[in-house]
């Protein structure tokens, strides 16, 4: 069926909080079969949300007296308990200073409740990053990464779910890491029930802090220096694991804008490769923002997102560029925004989705057997300026 494309802002009649911004966040709550999408307006926390095929709704969850939102979102399912779960760096106000990681959870349809992560656990609000999140199922514990200011990465986290006193402790001390500069990412590898958070150094290292359980000090491991000569790191990472080939992958852009990949089999062993993802497809346009990236199980195929600035001379709007992939075959790049035009359905052929603004999320649903992408739009036609859009496909 190819790739389509549709402005859930709009659809949603989501016109009453104005448009969206910065980094979305978004997951699947298998639970109930729906897909949920999360931005910024202002300092307020918006949801977008949909089952199947219906009219997405939308709802402002700061609207209980949550802390005021700086920078961008991470969210995640906790299975275990029913319950969706938003993180945030805050910004001055309704009684929380700057620097917070705050959450907000709910179960089913209830408000949101907020609390700040920095304040239970004792630690100072000194988050200067975008957190990164994941649930670690094999010990029914919730974890929440970011960076402070002097470029530690400091791990929250705690056991249950909504009454679970967080606890804190810095893995770059811990693991006598290298200081990061950027926003961490991070991921579960079943196979091992390992934990793993990556970031990039001053020096454009990409750096791995592993560890099995919370009670265990993490491990550091520069995955750079370790490939044998991977290109120095210009953004920050992202990652995902494959599991049909027991591989974890970390992406991100170079510093001469190449999108590079690293990758090994196995779990804390095994010995990074790198490859040039830009080169190997034929030199897509570079990057103007933040990757993100996700394993397509149904087809055993990887795929990484971008924005650019321009796709090529003949289509020179910014656009939506996927990478993707299977096994060990050479990546191919589309232009996702003209091909959800292209690939309608017969009849319904018309243009593509406007271009980008803000850089892609994405996520799977499994239940349908689709793949999606969201983004704040730059505008054009009927579509307003920042509204949340969605790239789906379905092979």
């Amino acid at each position: 069926m190819g790739w389509h494309w549709g402005d859930l802002t709009s659809e949603s009649g989501g016109q009453i909080f104005g448009g969206g911004t910065g980094y979305p966040a978004s997951h699947v709550f298998n639970a109930e079969g729906t897909q949920h999408v999360f931005h910024t307006v202002g300092p307020n926390v918006i949801e977008l949300w949909w089952r199947g095929g219906d009219t997405p709704q939308t709802g402002n969850l700061s609207r209980g007296g949550a802390p005021l939102a700086a920078g961008d979102l991470a969210s995640h399912v906790f299975d275990a308990e029913g319950t969706q779960h938003v993180f945030y760096r805050t910004s001055d106000g309704r009684g929380t200073a700057a620097g917070h990681i705050a959450e907000l959870w709910w179960r089913g349809s209830e408000i949101p409740h907020p609390r700040s992560l920095t304040s239970q656990s004792g630690e100072p609000s000194n988050a200067v990053s975008s957190p990164a999140s994941h649930v670690f199922e094999a010990e029914g514990t919730q974890h929440v990464f970011y960076r402070t200011f002097e470029g530690h990465i400091i791990e929250l986290w705690w056991t249950g779910g909504t009454d679970g006193t967080p606890q804190a402790r810095s893995l770059t001390q811990q693991a006598g890491a290298l200081l990061a500069a950027g926003d961490p990412a991070s991921h579960v590898f079943h196979a091992e029930a390992t934990q793993h958070v990556f970031h990039r150094t001053g020096s454009g290292h990409i750096v791995e802090l592993w560890w099995r359980n919370s009670g265990e000090a993490p491990q550091a491991r520069d995955l750079t220096e370790l490939s044998g000569g991977a290109l120095l790191a210009a953004g920050d990472p992202v990652s995902h694991v494959f599991n049909a080939e027991g591989t974890q992958h970390v992406f991100y852009t170079a510093d001469n804008g190449h999108i590079v990949e690293l990758w090994w089999t196995g779990g804390t062993n095994g010995t990074p490769h790198f490859e040039d993802l830009t080169e190997r497809s034929g030199r897509p346009p570079v990057p103007a923002g933040r990757l993100t990236s996700h394993v397509f199980d149904a087809e055993g195929t990887q795929h990484v997102f971008f924005r650019t600035a321009s796709f090529s001379p003949q289509l020179p709007d910014p656009a939506i560029v996927e990478l993707w992939w299977k096994g060990g075959g050479a990546p191919q790049f589309e232009n996702v925004n003209e091909r959800s035009g292209s690939d309608a359905p017969l009849g319904q052929a018309g243009p593509g989705a406007p271009p980008p603004e803000g850089d892609p999320i994405s996520h799977v649903f499994a239940g349908e057997g689709t793949q999606h992408v969201f983004f704040a739009s730059s505008g054009g036609g009927a579509v307003d300026p920042d509204d949340i859009l969605e790239l789906w496909f379905k092979g």
